[in-house]
């Protein structure tokens, strides 16, 4: 008696016990990690500006729509200094930013010609043969901000990194401020698709408030 009694009671028990769920690895990722950009990024095939914009250029219809944000500094176009109004001189190209050493800014309407200036200036900074051991392990990433000074929303964003649309993680032109890692560059495009103009920050670059350059609120797109 005392042992039908006790499996009934047994059985009960088990029975009271919430039912085991199947958990996908996408929905522990959402949990612990947040940011799906974090699980989502691939390590397929590494690219430059130059062969970005070889890849996708833009139509010249497109292009002559560019209108170009004013930024809060001068700025060098192709070796020529302008006041910071007149970057309107060039609505309707596709300029590709950087920043040197000091802090200057500078604009080329070659995405290959910035590679050259930025190799002369740093070395070989798009030698894409990064220790792939710590990209794969995810243990060095830039970090970009939704607000000025490093505040806001945090995106992770690992070396490398290519993300087409960034209205699909929700932040399509919302990129305020920036913290690259030591380990990569990251440009920043200004349309989905790696279109219109792009601004590409140097590894182990801090950049406190992009709109100093133009570029706050501005990226669409990320390589």
């Amino acid at each position: 008696m005392i042992r039908v009694l006790a499996s009934v009671l047994l059985s009960v028990m088990v029975s009271a016990l919430p039912v085991a769920a199947n958990v996908s690895a996408a929905e522990i990722a959402s949990k612990y990690y947040p940011n799906p950009q974090v699980f989502d990024n691939t390590y397929g095939t590494i690219l430059s500006p130059s062969e970005i914009v070889a890849l996708y250029p833009m139509s010249a219809e497109d292009e002559a729509k560019l209108i170009q944000v004013v930024p809060q500094c001068p700025v060098n176009v192709d070796g020529v200094w302008y006041k910071a109004e007149e970057i309107t001189l060039f609505n309707g190209h596709q300029l590709h930013f950087t920043t040197d050493k000091k802090g200057g800014l500078y604009a080329f309407t070659d995405a290959r010609a910035m590679e050259i200036f930025l190799e002369a200036e740093y070395g070989d900074i798009f030698n894409t043969s990064t220790d792939k051991a710590m990209q794969m392990l995810r243990l060095d990433r830039s970090e970009l901000f939704a607000d000025w000074l490093y505040s806001g929303n945090l995106m992770l964003l690992d070396p490398y990194a290519q993300i087409s649309n960034l209205a699909t993680l929700g932040w399509d032109n919302q990129i305020s401020s920036a913290q690259i890692c030591s380990s990569a560059p990251v440009t920043l495009w200004e349309y989905s698709g790696f279109q219109g103009s792009s601004f590409t920050m140097l590894a182990d670059s801090s950049h406190a408030a992009l709109t100093f350059e133009g570029w706050n609120d501005r990226a669409s797109a990320i390589s």
